[in-house]
């Protein structure tokens, strides 16, 4: 047994110290997985919306639907307006098969918006219309919200389309921000 375990202690060291650091680096337009989608998202108080249309840094720490709405051009932000959604049969339950005709429904009241700074984004995915989806840096999200072409990075059949976004907010502020394809 104890020669047995001096193996594996052995097996383990040597696959450590023939690895890299066990870090795997994302690329830009890495494939990515399907980003998980709830039966909704996070709700938005109506407290958290500020007199200028702004969500206050109290937001609770959620996943929220969201909208890039505009891009900084002499600061390096993007923003999103962020709502709630409800999606399947939490969607035909609560809103009427009517309303969730797409399978989802977004509730537009209370909303607000928030911005982050594009290095400030953890984990950024965008989505194809063939529905793959692609890793990317928070500077290449900013510059296709901003109407410009993919980098030379991106594959040769992919162009960005402005579907929504799930957004991670964790202590007051974006950090995941992963499009989603939708009908």
């Amino acid at each position: 047994m104890k020669r047995y375990a001096v193996a594996v202690a052995l097996v383990l060291v040597s696959l450590v110290a023939c690895g890299d650091d066990g870090v795997r680096t994302v690329q830009p337009y890495d494939r990515a997985p399907v980003p998980f989608v709830p039966d909704r998202t996070a709700p938005i108080d109506s407290s958290s919306v500020q007199a200028d249309g702004s969500l206050a840094a109290s937001l609770d720490d959620g996943d929220y639907w969201a909208e890039a709405t505009a891009v900084g051009s002499g600061r390096p932000f993007i923003m999103f307006d962020l709502a709630q959604a409800v999606f399947a049969q939490t969607c035909i339950d609560e809103l009427g098969a009517e309303a969730c005709a797409d399978e989802y429904a977004v509730i537009g009241e209370p909303h607000g918006t928030m911005t982050v700074l594009w290095d400030d984004l953890q984990s950024v995915t965008v989505v194809a219309e063939s529905r793959q989806n692609y890793a990317v840096p928070g500077a290449e999200l900013a510059s296709l919200i901003g109407g410009n072409q993919p980098s030379a990075d991106a594959p040769a059949d992919y162009h960005y389309v402005p579907y929504p976004f799930l957004i991670t907010v964790r202590d007051g502020a974006i950090v995941d921000a992963h499009q989603i394809w939708v009908p």
